[in-house]
């Protein structure tokens, strides 16, 4: 690209004095100021009265006569480094090798001199069969590359990364995913530019749609606005909303797993992990109440305990106390966990540790 078309004065405005630059004629030179579209600097390393040296908008010596209006640029980023166009390069840009081997995603300069650069991926030998796909690549030589800007690419490029670790890119980070098994119990946090608040959706976890950069859940719950679980959801990964500044996944935690659950029960569902599905929820326990006929339980009574699900296993404890305000993980053991079915444990149900059995009170 011609300097007559790049302003470089521009793209200094906004660099910290001692920017370290470069000029054929005057050697290693550092950036004093941009004043006026006139770019002032001088030798490193020079006294409280250095000899200044200023450049046109352009990088043309100023004062030299016709060189000013006439002359070449004489004022680059580096000794081997003479492309103003780095200095545009943006985290998410496609990168190219000058051969045309190798494909990277751009993340920052790692080098004040921006000499050198790190990547989120990179694919190497990318035009043969034989390529090879990095998580992240450091140190990549600057002037061997050079920026496409090329939206095909862009989405060709990003798609061979997320066939090739099987999970979606994140679009504001440019980190992969998590890797999900069906029916995970996962959380999706979106937060925005103009606005501290996080929106927080609790999902199980169906399966990635690559193509489209979306995640399919069998069911979740908007725990900032609603009550209501809402069945078969998709959610959107590279939501087209520009006040979006970042949405991330991660692994849900009991609480966090414990409010779908009762949600899907205020509903009449649960969660049934070996169908994969939402199922109509059948009670397998009466509730704790001794109009009932159910157990009463003391503190310290031993007794078997398990979470909503007809196929989560029973386990020993020592009984805390109950929550009667919660219709399900309302059993409390002295380690602090709530479970949805609580036991006694005796001779009769001992057999039950460790396995998913149903429990018959007769």
């Amino acid at each position: 690209m011609k300097s007559e078309e790049i302003n470089i004065a521009n793209i200094l405005r906004n660099e910290p004095a001692g920017t370290r630059l470069y000029s054929p004629v005057c050697g290693a030179l550092e950036l004093i100021n941009v004043t006026n579209g006139v770019i002032w600097c001088m030798e490193p390393g020079s006294s409280l009265t250095p000899h200044r040296i200023s450049f046109t908008s352009y990088g043309k010596l100023i004062n030299y006569g016709e060189w000013e209006f006439e002359g070449e640029c004489l004022l680059f980023p580096a000794k081997e480094l003479c492309d103003w166009n780095i200095y545009c390069w943006r985290e998410g840009d496609i990168l190219v090798s000058n051969d045309e081997r190798n494909v990277v995603v751009f993340d920052k300069f790692t080098r004040s001199d921006r000499s050198r650069f790190a990547a989120h991926f990179c694919i190497e030998k990318a035009n043969t069969e034989d390529r090879e796909y990095y998580r992240r690549a450091e140190e990549i030589p600057t002037r061997d590359y050079f920026n496409r800007y090329s939206l095909a690419l862009r989405k060709e490029f990003l798609g061979q990364i997320e066939e090739r670790f099987c999970a979606p890119i994140n679009r504001y980070t440019y980190k992969l995913h998590p890797n999900f098994d069906q029916g995970d119990f996962v959380v999706m946090e979106v937060s925005y530019t103009d606005s501290l608040d996080v929106h927080k959706y609790v999902c199980i976890f169906d399966c990635y749609d690559l193509q489209h950069n979306r995640m399919h859940c069998f069911a979740d719950l908007n725990t900032g606005e609603s009550d209501t679980p809402c069945i078969n959801q998709i959610h959107d990964l590279r939501d087209s909303n520009d006040s979006v500044k970042n949405i991330t996944l991660r692994f849900a935690n009991g609480d966090e797993k414990a409010m779908l659950v009762n949600a899907l029960y205020e509903e009449g569902k649960r969660w049934d992990g070996k169908a994969k599905a939402i199922v109509n929820e059948k009670r397998q326990i009466a509730d704790n109440d001794p109009e009932e006929g159910s157990h009463k339980f003391e503190l310290f009574d031993k007794v078997l305990v398990k979470g909503a699900s007809e196929n989560d296993t029973w386990f020993p404890g020592f009984f805390f106390q109950e929550c009667k305000e919660s219709k399900d993980y309302r059993y409390a053991t002295i380690c602090g966990k709530y479970y949805t079915y609580c036991i006694p444990y005796n001779d009769k149900t001992k057999h039950l540790v460790g396995t998913t059995l149903p429990y018959d009170e007769d």
